[in-house]
């Protein structure tokens, strides 16, 4: 994304790209704890440009929002291209700190469904392969042909060097340590420590993700879906990143 791109992501399709995604797959994967927090962050996101709002100032982009708080003089800004860097201090409640934590529960699914499409031999999908009238977010789209399934991907020498694909915990485990794990207290750790340690199966996990889907078309279906989500949230995730780092709002403080 480009300087253009960052200053005008639209604040609401922002919110409901978040929420019709990140929100979406993890309360099929059973995370509740991640699920409240991002429903309270999306309320507070929406209370501050409200606020925004009838303070006269322009709302209708992230920018706008990151930036009224910076002039008001809301957060300590820090820099996170110094070296070492230095970490912002936000405060909260604030649309800041809703949308930083939001963008790091946006990693979190990313890293699930990529990490889910490797289990069945696949490499990560190109940004952007779908064009916007085949599909959005958890909606399939293209009309390309349905993937092997894991287990003919097996059978038929798919997987590298023969090795079977990353366990369900081990998928949950890497894409909580690039996501929010850097930024979790011992406690909060653990804590998720505990739903990985009992993580669902391949299949559980497909299920999940299908309520309502036949068993013969329910990994087609899954796996698209999560290709699509994976092509447009990851460009989603670049600008966000983007747009923290230009405002100085890179808090990197643990909770």
């Amino acid at each position: 994304p480009q300087g253009a791109e960052v200053s005008q992501l639209g604040l609401e399709a922002c919110l409901q790209a978040l929420e019709a995604g990140v929100i979406r797959i993890n309360q099929a994967l059973g995370l509740t704890l991640l699920v409240k927090n991002d429903e309270a962050n999306l309320r507070k996101v929406r209370e501050a440009a409200a606020a925004t709002n009838e303070s006269g100032l322009p709302s209708h982009q992230v920018a706008h929002i990151l930036a009224a708080e910076v002039d008001a003089g809301l957060h300590k800004i820090g820099n996170a291209t110094a070296n070492p860097p230095v970490s912002a201090t936000l405060s909260d409640p604030s649309a800041a700190v809703a949308l930083l934590w939001m963008r790091r529960g946006l990693h979190l699914t990313i890293a699930l469904a990529s990490g889910i499409l490797a289990m069945n031999g696949e490499a990560p999908p190109t940004d952007n392969v779908f064009p916007a009238d085949q599909g959005g977010i958890g909606l399939t789209g293209g009309s390309e042909s349905p993937p092997l399934s894991r287990q003919r991907r097996i059978a038929s020498g798919a997987h590298a060097a023969g090795r079977p694909p990353a366990s369900s915990g081990e998928v949950l485990r890497q894409a909580y340590a690039e996501s929010l794990e850097p930024y979790h207290s011992w406690l909060l750790r653990q804590t998720f420590g505990v739903f990985f340690a009992a993580a669902p199966s391949y299949e559980t996990l497909l299920r999940l993700l299908s309520p309502g889907l036949g068993d013969i078309e329910r990994e087609a279906v899954v796996l698209n879906d999560l290709r699509v989500f994976v092509a447009e949230a990851r460009p989603l995730l670049k600008v966000l990143e983007r747009l923290f780092k230009q405002q100085g709002l890179e808090d990197t403080r643990r909770i």
